[in-house]
């Protein structure tokens, strides 16, 4: 009895340790990239490829516990390897770059304890975050010099403001209030005079200009002690224009109407500086006309958002011939314009014109669709597009104007009750472009019809070229020949040994643990298909994928081995025989450049394809 509790006792430890020991190595790989994210500090430096890793390691961990099958727990382990290698990659590249950042960042975040160096320490660390976020986006690189100046330059301020507090925080103090008593209209000349001055001695405080910095301070807080008064007393006696300047400001009047909207401002603020010369006749006599300004501003925003920016969208389409290719749908758009422009006139705060705005913009984007795919001729999209009623153009009867897609939502009764009748009849006859529309049927057999006949004329094509006599290349020479022909300018090098050739891709950029393919990367790789398919005499190919120096020998092994086989997936799918195809991972070993940079290792992370020909 004892011998068998033995066994048992024995038995299930076995099974515990065989299943902590596979966890351990499904696991490994992404532990070990984990811990080198941490220690780059990833989570600062590329908080976004972090996340993603992390997020992916989590859900493959709960997936394991919960006992699903290891090959989906496998491929949440790629992705999470993969998020978390480019996170380690963009943190070493960052940790450099940013390194003066985050040394005043350090600064700034020991030294802030008021309010006004933590408001100017919540600014430096927004900059800061924006310009790692472009870091980790490849379009916008160009953005991350701007924001790092920014975000150093409020990092150094919030030090000196933490230096200086007793000098420096009651004329942020005095700023603050100017601010909200409206000082850059009712006093522009001493506010603006009153923030360069504020600024200047930042400036002078960096260069380590102790006297001027002290002197710039206290002569701003002269200028915006004297904005404060004027603006105070002129905030109550002219409410007027402060209504309309809020109006005016909340309706994007300095986007929309910009013009206008300067106008305005300017305006006012000469009468600002007639009031800070003791003209106050002539103070009110401005302030009076910028008020109707402002006014008008907000008029204007109102009616080139809602009416003037759909009729310039119309004005657009209607140059692109839409009245030919979707005359209903620009149609409607017309209506709906129109019915935004009267809502408009009638009370620019009226709530039907949000609701006619968003249904124009919905059948505006309809129509420039159709439009689009008219001009690319893409005639077999706008034929699905009418079988599934998704177009005004269709044989279906006894449509709903509730229901149909292309209205938008809710149409008056009155618009649809008098044209119904008449728009089924339209929709009957009319032709797409030159080309009638038939039914469903025929547009399937005309299908049949044309991929036969491509058939035929593929065959003929064989025939004609196994009969014309033409003498053949070398194995060799042709697999030279058609990479040549397929690929352009610097996608490939070309190498030739002995009865091998060997092309290097070196358009084609792999992730780490890259599982499909990127858009650009699968084109090139039907660039390579094509070459082995138009290529005699193949005996084998080996696809050989090699690595940086970072990291170790053996993980590099591991992820250059992932991204061959990657290759060979996806050749594979695109129809190239697999018993040709084999997969090497050489790691980092024969480098063509040096890997201390980043356009070294660049190089380096390289794939090559091996021909082996007769």
């Amino acid at each position: 009895m004892k011998a068998k509790s033995f066994i048992v006792i024995s038995f299930i430890l076995f099974s515990l340790a065989f299943s902590q020991s596979q966890k351990e190595n499904l696991f490994r790989g992404a532990q070990e990239l984990l811990e080198s994210a941490r220690n780059t500090n990833a989570l600062l430096l590329s908080p976004e490829n972090y996340r993603k890793g992390i997020a992916y390691y989590k859900s493959a961990e709960k997936d394991y516990e919960a006992g699903k099958d290891v090959s989906e727990v496998y491929n949440k382990l790629q992705n999470a390897e993969t998020y978390l290698y480019k996170a380690v990659e963009r943190s070493k590249i960052n940790s450099e770059f940013f390194a003066l950042t985050l040394k005043l960042k350090k600064e700034a975040e020991k030294s802030s304890k008021d309010k006004f160096s933590k408001q100017y320490l919540n600014e430096g660390e927004k900059h800061f975050g924006l310009a790692i976020g472009f870091s980790e986006d490849e379009a916008l690189r160009n953005k991350i010099d701007n924001e790092r100046k920014l975000a150093n330059n409020f990092y150094e301020v919030a030090v000196i403001i933490a230096k200086n507090k007793k000098l420096v925080s009651p004329v942020l103090e005095l700023k603050l209030k100017c601010e909200k008593n409206h000082a850059d209209l009712f006093s522009p000349v001493n506010y603006q005079k009153g923030k360069k001055l504020l600024e200047d001695g930042f400036f002078f405080a960096k260069s380590g200009k102790d006297e001027k910095f002290v002197n710039s301070i206290l002569s701003a807080e002269h200028y915006l002690k004297n904005a404060l008064l004027i603006s105070k007393e002129q905030s109550e006696a002219n409410v007027d224009l402060l209504t309309a300047y809020s109006f005016a400001k909340k309706s994007g009047a300095n986007f929309w109407a910009d013009s206008s909207w300067e106008k305005a401002l300017r305006v006012s603020k000469e009468g600002g500086a007639l009031l800070e010369k003791g003209n106050k006749k002539g103070a009110d006599s401005k302030f009076l006309i910028a008020s109707r300004l402002f006014w008008d501003a907000e008029k204007e925003a109102i009616y080139s958002h809602y009416v003037k920016s759909l009729k310039l969208k119309l004005d657009s389409l209607t140059s692109e011939h839409s009245e030919k290719f979707a005359p209903n749908l620009t149609r409607r758009a017309e209506l709906l314009i129109s019915l935004a422009d009267k809502s408009f006139r009638s009370n620019r705060y009226d709530q039907n014109l949000k609701k006619y705005f968003e249904q124009a913009n919905e059948v505006l984007t309809r129509t420039k669709l159709i439009v689009n795919l008219y001009r690319e001729k893409r005639q077999s999209e706008i034929d699905s597009l009418v079988l599934n009623n998704l177009y005004p153009f269709s044989e279906k009867k006894n449509v709903s104007a509730r229901n149909e897609p292309i209205t938008g939502g809710n149409a008056s009764k009155s618009e649809n009750a008098g044209g119904k009748n008449k728009l089924v009849d339209e929709r009957k006859n009319e032709k797409l472009g030159s080309v009638t529309l038939t039914s469903k049927e025929e547009i399937i057999k005309s299908k049949k019809q044309t991929a036969l006949s491509m058939d035929s004329l593929l065959k003929k094509e064989k025939t004609v070229n196994k009969t014309n006599g033409v003498k053949r290349l070398s194995p060799t020479k042709e697999v030279i020949l058609n990479a040549r022909k397929e690929f352009g300018k610097g996608e490939v090098v070309i190498f030739k040994e002995k009865k091998r050739v060997r092309i290097r891709l070196t358009g084609l950029k792999l992730a780490a643990y890259e599982r499909k393919p990127s858009e650009k990367n699968r084109e090139i790789l039907k660039k390579l298909r094509n070459v082995i398919n138009q290529s005699s005499g193949i005996k084998k190919i080996v696809i050989e994928v090699y690595s940086d120096s970072w990291g170790g020998d053996a993980l590099n092994k591991k992820l250059s081995l992932v991204r061959a086989k990657t290759v060979k997936r996806y050749l594979i799918q695109l129809g190239v025989k697999s018993k040709l195809l084999y997969a090497k991972g050489i790691g980092n070993k024969n480098p063509i450049a040096s890997n201390d940079t980043f356009e070294g290792r660049n190089k380096n992370r390289r794939v090559e394809v091996l021909f082996y020909l007769k």
